[in-house]
Order: structure tokens, then sequence, then C-alpha cells
């Protein structure tokens, strides 16, 4: 059984959006990697990380590292020189996202960033489609929207 995290989809959606897929990759790996929520990072785990991201530099892992801290969802600790790794709910919270909808990652599935934000944008769109044509057949057997329905004497 390989370990897994739920990622909320909106998280995906604004990666997409604002193009930073890879480095969104880069932080799935440490969730995955730093189960307990933090992380020394000296050379040896950036070396490590490097070679399991096919990152080619180590100024390309401080460029991550920079942005991810800069985003709030990495934060040093000066006193314990640890990275603290923010949780998916304290994201969600900070960004106002009211749907708790997530997908699940693992390590085999996190490298396709890409194929996993298509299908979760091309889910989404389904549902919500299908949930208009729903409620629009709804609307057209019962005649209107709004009924009244007077008190029975």
């Amino acid at each position: 059984m390989t370990p897994e995290i739920s990622v909320p989809i909106q998280l995906f959606i604004e990666a997409q959006q604002k193009s930073y897929a890879r480095k969104l990759q880069f932080f799935l790996s440490l969730k995955l990697i730093y189960r307990c929520g933090k992380a020394k990072l000296d050379d040896g785990e950036l070396l490590f990380l490097e070679l399991t991201e096919e990152i080619g530099s180590r100024k390309t892992t401080l460029k991550y590292i920079r942005f991810l801290v800069k985003k709030g969802w990495l934060h040093y600790n000066a006193r314990t020189g640890y990275y603290i790794i923010r949780s998916f709910d304290r994201i969600r919270e900070e960004n106002n996202w009211k749907a708790r909808f997530s997908f699940p990652v693992d390590f085999y599935s996190y490298r396709d960033i890409k194929a996993i934000t298509g299908a979760i944008i091309y889910g989404y769109l389904h549902k919500d489609f299908w949930r208009k044509v729903r409620r629009k057949k709804r609307v057209q057997i019962k005649g209107s929207t709004y009924h009244f329905c007077p008190p029975s004497l």
C-alpha cells in the first residue's frame, strides 16, 4: 500500500491558471516524502529531491523553495533550521476555498501533474454540466421554480 494524500482540486486549477504546475509538483513531492510536516532540506536532502524530481540545478530547486515560502506553503523556522510544510486545510482556509473536493495523489501519480489537472478540470466541468441539465429538467417537469401550496382547512 502506497501512502497517498488528498489534494484540493482548487490547488490544481490555480496552478494551471497561474502557470506553476512544476512548483506544485515539487510541493507535492515534499508532502509525500516528509509526512510529518517538517524537513531540514540540507544539501543531501536537496540532492535527493533534485534526483527524484529530475531538476537540473540547485538554482532551480532554491527558486522553487523561495516560491513556496513566498506563497506561504513552506515556513522556515530559523531557530531549529527546519522548514514547516503547511497542511492542505490551512492552504484552503488562507485562500477562502469553500469546496472541499480533493483528488488522491500518491508516489506513482504525482509526476503526471498535467494529466491530473486535465482530468480534474474535465470532471468538474462534466459534473457542473449534468447538474445544470438536471435543474432544467426539474423546472420543465414542474412548470415553474416556485410553487405555492395553500394551507388545507
